[in-house]
């Protein structure tokens, strides 16, 4: 399973997701938006730290894989697309995780 500049997780870990934690990527765009989506965000009382829908799948505390995504565009929420542009870092890890080369990956 890839997650690509995802609002949250609704597991705590990636076990929890029935597959084996090294079969589990995520990455975020330095400039992505959706990092401000944070559960503080919604709800000023809950205190700093999970993203809206969850565990942040590239914390150390999921369990999964983190890979290098490019920073993105830094204007507006330009960034949130760029996962897929040609040439880009994160394309081409997502290329490798899915062909079953990990060891290319660049974290």
């Amino acid at each position: 399973m890839i997650f690509v500049g995802s609002p949250g997780v609704g597991v705590d870990h990636a076990t929890d997701l029935h597959l084996p934690a090294d079969h589990v990527w995520a990455s975020t765009a330095e400039h992505d938006p959706i990092q401000e989506a944070t559960v503080a965000w919604v709800n000023p009382s809950v205190p700093f730290g999970d993203l809206i829908f969850g565990t942040d799948p590239n914390s150390a505390k999921f369990g999964g894989h983190h890979f290098h995504s490019d920073p993105g565009d830094p204007n507006g929420d330009i960034a949130h697309g760029q996962y897929w542009d040609r040439g880009s870092s994160s394309l081409k890890n997502i290329g490798y995780i899915v062909a079953g080369q990990p060891s290319k990956v660049t974290p």
